[in-house]
């Protein structure tokens, strides 16, 4: 099994020596997490005079084959890694239902969020809202966003192939604020405010929303490798670990 780690309760390793030339570490992330990611490190470093670390955007894919050929110490996502890698959990992301202009309804449960996007209900007037055409918005396939709401949502169902095609949460949300009855997914840390987000009812609860600590559409977000971190990159992921238990 991939070895899961939480590096919180270790003791912290010995920084590198600070040299005139500082060892650059690269670290890869998925589109739906490089703002986050970006701001740990800049923060880090803000932190540790020594660090250098360069974060790098690309797709999951992409960066698994990047750690394969050595070109990345680590890759944050949320998709799980193979048995034989190094993973230790960093956060829990919520994923936020977003809202499109003209899209009155706010509450969902999962089997309505599951007609909606596999294209079983194809008007906001079957679920008691206005006269207006259903637009999922979802993510590129293989996208961990797309993974991750197939597995917990679909339930094995096809998502509609009138949905738009969303590469990254920025234009997810650009689609979203354009398209009249539109839906789709989005990192809740990048949802802009004043944004329409839904939210959810589960059984015995009244409706929640994402930041509510039972929300059940959740990301985990995971540093993966081909072997544990060491130095500078062991202590940052106990930074992220220690900041996000606060």
């Amino acid at each position: 099994m991939a070895v899961m780690l939480g590096l919180t309760g270790c003791q912290a390793q010995p920084a590198p020596t600070a040299s005139p030339e500082l060892e650059v570490y690269r670290v890869g992330v998925t589109p739906a997490f490089a703002r986050q990611v970006e701001a740990w490190a800049g923060d880090f470093q803000a932190e540790r005079a020594e660090a250098s670390i360069w974060i790098e955007e690309l797709p999951v894919e992409a960066g698994l084959e990047a750690l394969e050929d050595g070109s990345l110490e680590l890759l944050i996502t949320a998709r799980p890694p193979s048995e034989e890698m190094f993973a230790a959990a960093l956060a829990e992301e919520p994923l936020a239902v977003v809202l499109g202009p003209g899209t009155t309804r706010r509450d969902f449960d999962l089997d309505t969020l599951r007609e909606i996007f596999s294209g079983a209900a194809q008007n906001w007037s079957t679920l008691g809202g206005q006269d207006l055409v259903i637009q999922p918005v979802i993510p590129l396939r293989g996208d961990e966003i797309r993974e991750v709401f197939a597995s917990e949502v679909m339930k094995g169902l096809a998502f509609s192939s009138h949905s738009l095609l969303a590469p990254t949460p920025e234009a997810a949300l650009e689609l979203l604020g354009e398209a009249h009855g539109a839906i789709g997914l989005v990192p809740y840390n990048q949802v802009p405010p004043g944004a329409a987000v839904a939210r959810l009812r589960v059984p015995g609860s009244a409706p929640i929303g994402p930041e509510d600590p039972s929300y059940p559409l959740r990301l985990t977000l995971l540093a993966i490798g081909p072997s544990p971190p060491s130095g500078l990159l062991y202590d940052w992921l106990a930074w992220i670990q220690a900041t996000q238990s606060d």
